[in-house]
């Protein structure tokens, strides 16, 4: 017993001590036990939060979308990249490649790009067009093996067959036609240097030789103006017709896609960028309404209606609760007698509505 004596023989302090002791460690056992079911979590509700996701996921293009044409990486500008499909981060992406890395010299590098996943880069390299690199001797061989012979011309006007005497190669000759193709104009000699390829040794042997024609002095008679369809109208057409940047021009057709179609010219006030455009001025415009999308306002799932530019989150989401309450809408008037949505929205956005 003198082991116990020795080492479990308290004094009455102790053992006031270990009681105490004993005691908290009871209730903290206790404690641990009840306060889940006193103190219970609260849940939280992410419906909405996830259908905002989804409807600002629905506004980032997937690789779909994109409206794929023939392009050189290496000299593609910034809009015509936008067109092309890509966003504008990976837009700026390849033109700081370019800066820091050089030129593109095989189509599959376009994978080294970030932000350019290898899905859409595979649906990119078919489009690729780079220029064949031609030694400088090789060059020169081409122009010396040609029979030159110099003539007064016009460069708006000549033939490439007249351009490759005059001692263009055929690359040369081809790009200066395209120039003239999309609309370029050449107004002085010097602007000839602004085509790519032409050396100052060729342009200072022809530009004897550059002759345009005499203005007249009575004034031409001007062509009738040619009429496009905002709905239908390609991209050079609606830059030409509204007389704006391509930037703009590219943000008027991303517009109409987005709400289905113009019904009317005063939408173009709509478009970023374009909010003080004087529609006065526009005389070769017009709006086809037939030709718009329409949204089946029964079937349209809660993400399609939510990216409708005239359509709010909270209105969507009082059509898709009304209509899960009472069933398919029979008439489109119904939507404002309810008070979905308010008088002014409802007048725009029904245009786009059917049964």
């Amino acid at each position: 017993m003198k082991f116990f004596d020795d080492y479990f023989v308290f004094s009455s302090k102790e053992k006031k001590g270990i009681l105490t002791l004993v005691i908290i460690i009871l209730l903290m056992i206790i404690a641990y036990r009840v306060i889940p079911y006193v103190f219970k979590p609260e849940i939280q509700d992410f419906t909405e939060v996830r259908a905002q996701i989804e409807a600002m996921n629905s506004e980032i293009k997937s690789d779909n979308d994109f409206s794929l044409f023939e392009f050189n990486p290496n000299s593609i500008s910034l809009d015509s990249m936008l067109l092309l499909g890509l966003t504008k981060k990976q837009a700026y992406n390849i033109i700081n490649y370019r800066k820091k890395v050089g030129n593109f010299k095989k189509k599959e590098e376009i994978r080294k790009i970030f932000s350019i996943s290898d899905s859409l880069a595979s649906k990119l390299i078919p489009f690729i067009k780079l220029d064949n690199v031609v030694s400088t001797s090789s060059k020169q061989k081409d122009v010396s093996e040609k029979s030159i012979s110099l003539f007064s011309f016009d460069p708006n006007t000549a033939t490439q067959s007249e351009l490759k005497n005059l001692g263009f190669s055929s690359k040369q000759a081809k790009t200066l036609n395209n120039f003239r193709e999309k609309g370029g104009k050449f107004k002085s000699k010097e602007d000839l240097k602004k085509i790519y390829g032409v050396s100052d040794k060729l342009y200072n042997s022809i530009e004897p030789y550059i002759k345009f024609p005499e203005k007249k002095e009575k004034e031409e008679v001007l062509e009738p103006l040619k009429i496009i369809e905002l709905n239908s109208a390609e991209f050079y057409e609606i830059k030409k017709a509204l007389n704006i940047t391509s930037k703009q021009a590219g943000m008027v057709i991303s517009y109409r896609e987005k709400i289905g179609g113009y019904v009317s010219l005063s939408q173009l006030n709509e478009v970023y960028r374009l909010e003080n455009f004087d529609l006065k001025s526009v005389a070769n415009v017009e709006v086809n309404p037939q030709s718009i999308s329409l949204i089946n306002i029964n079937t349209a799932t809660f993400k399609e209606l939510v990216a409708h530019p005239y359509l709010s989150f909270s209105d969507v989401k009082k059509i898709v609760n009304y209509r899960d309450m009472h069933g398919d809408f029979v008439d489109l008037e119904q939507i404002h007698q309810n008070n979905l949505i308010n008088l002014k929205q409802y007048r725009k956005i029904v245009q786009y509505l059917t049964l």
